[in-house]
Formats: structure tokens, C-alpha cells, sequence
């Protein structure tokens, strides 16, 4: 892992015309260096999990959905039966294209 300095926050800071203190720079410093600390662990996390085996669903189901079969639809009437906003068979709702 490299270590940042103060002098390389400020270098970039000033590559990149960013208005930056010395104070702030090593106050960048020091989060930069937390986050890559943990993000660091995140490799030793993967190390210990490499050789473990998915965990499998509880409860034994192998699938708990229905089977798809094809089955006579609603009837118009019933679908828009709680709504006045339909129009030609199709519901009608807010628009969410304007032009300006």
C-alpha cells in the first residue's frame, strides 16, 4: 500500500487548480490513509472466505414458485373497474416527458 504524503496532496491539489491548506491537506492525509486502511481489510476478508462453500437455502426448497401455464386473462371491465384514468384499453397516468 503507498503511503500519500501532505506534499503529494498539494502537488494535486495544485495540478488540478484545487484551493487546498496545509491544514486541510494533511487532514486529507489522514482519511485517505483510514479509507485505504479499510479497504486493506477487505483483502484479508477475502483470504478467509476463499474456501468456503455457498450456503445452501435452509429450508430444503428447491423451488418454491408455481409452475408458468398459460390462463385465460381478466375481462376490460374487471381490470379498470377502480380506475377512471384508462383510455383505449390502456391505463392512463401522469406524463413524465414535458417540453419546455
Amino acid at each position: 500500500m503507498r503511503i500519500y504524503t501532505r506534499k503529494d496532496i498539494l502537488h494535486t491539489s495544485q495540478v488540478y487548480k484545487i484551493p487546498l491548506s496545509i491544514t486541510q491537506a494533511e487532514d486529507f492525509v489522514d482519511r485517505l490513509e483510514k479509507t485505504f486502511g479499510y479497504l486493506e481489510s477487505f483483502k484479508k476478508k477475502k483470504k478467509l472466505i476463499a474456501n468456503l462453500q455457498p450456503l445452501n437455502h435452509p429450508s430444503g426448497l428447491i423451488n418454491a414458485l408455481r409452475e408458468d401455464r398459460i390462463q385465460k386473462s381478466l375481462r376490460k371491465s374487471i381490470v379498470f373497474s377502480n380506475t377512471k384514468n384508462f383510455y383505449k384499453g390502456y391505463f392512463v397516468c401522469p406524463g413524465i416527458f414535458h417540453e419546455n
